[in-house]
Formats: structure tokens, sequence, C-alpha cells
């Protein structure tokens, strides 16, 4: 995970699936079709119970939607 985009992030992993970040950058930065956290969760478990890791896992994708163009 980016160190500038780390320092965005209040959390590490998911609370309600105990999916790290760095896994959801790893799929987020190598899988172009995710643009949102709908397209995120075909691929994964993540932000569907509690929703509490909802902010950060919108700042991953948009870091790594923004660094594509």
């Amino acid at each position: 995970m980016d160190t500038a985009l780390k320092k965005q992030l209040v959390g590490t992993y998911c609370v309600c699936y105990n999916v790290s970040y760095s896994e959801v950058c790893s799929l987020v930065r190598n899988m172009k079709s995710i643009n949102t956290i709908e397209h995120l969760q075909n691929y994964m478990c993540c932000a569907k119970d509690c929703k509490l890791c909802q902010p950060d896992l919108q700042k991953i994708i948009n870091y790594y939607r923004k660094t594509d163009t």
C-alpha cells in the first residue's frame, strides 16, 4: 500500500469481514473495472454488515482511479 494512501485511512482492515486494506489495494490496483464499493463487493466480502470501513474503502478506490488518469 502506498504511504500517501496509508496516511489517509483510519483503519487497516474491514472490521466486519477482517479483509486487510492491503488486499483491497492490490485488487483495486489490478482490476480496473472496480470503480465503486458495489463493484468491489463482487470480488470480496467487505463493507456489507457494519459499513464502518466504507469511507476507507472509498478512499482506496478513489486513490487508485485518480492515479490511473
